[in-house]
């Protein structure tokens, strides 16, 4: 009885022990000091690589050297005068500064997206099979991209200009819901 007792015991502090090591790992609020932003990611950073005076790149998990989760976060990775504010813009100027990005590569998504409630940017997911056509027009083959990639871009409330990567092994819906949580937190400090 005794034994029984001790058992129940081990395994509820267990059970609350895994509760409460997920409910607590499940986001992680990151300040950079060096570019001026905080954003919330789904765990801490395994490590932070500074590229240069404007990108960082955080990394949440990587297998062999591969990141298979991380963001990277670039400043002034659009020219703000070439490019429309997306939260100001008309909707055929907005339309047609997305059709030049359908044109000129090849994308699954292309769209403008909230980043915030007041905050719009647009959403690029890269394909991840994409047709080779011959000179005569017909498909000849079909490439498969290694990795699928979520671009977005937006200003930041302080008129800075961002992109933030998304950069995962085999994409799916729930790392792209996912990653738009941690946008929605994006924050500039500077």
């Amino acid at each position: 009885m005794l034994l029984k007792i001790l058992l129940m015991i081990t395994l509820l502090i267990t059970c609350f022990s895994a509760t409460a090591l997920a409910a607590s790992s499940g986001v992680y609020e990151y300040t950079s000091k060096n570019l001026g932003y905080k954003i919330t990611c789904p765990i801490k950073p395994l490590v932070k690589f500074e590229a240069g005076a404007k990108r960082e790149l955080l990394v949440f998990s990587s297998r062999g050297g591969k990141v298979t989760l991380g963001f990277q976060i670039t400043f002034d990775a659009f020219d703000s005068k070439s490019t429309p504010d997306f939260n100001k813009a008309d909707e055929k100027t907005l339309n047609e500064y997305l059709e030049n990005f359908r044109a000129e590569n090849v994308y699954e998504y292309v769209g403008i997206n909230k980043i915030t409630q007041d905050n719009k940017g647009v959403m690029l997911i890269n394909a991840g099979e994409i047709e080779v056509k011959g000179d005569d027009g017909e498909v000849e083959g079909v490439l498969t991209a290694e990795q699928q990639g979520v671009f977005v871009f937006f200003r930041t409330n302080k008129g800075r200009c961002v992109e933030v990567e998304l950069i995962v092994e085999n994409l799916e819906e729930e790392d792209i819901l996912n990653f738009r949580k941690s946008l929605y937190t994006f924050t500039d400090t500077k």
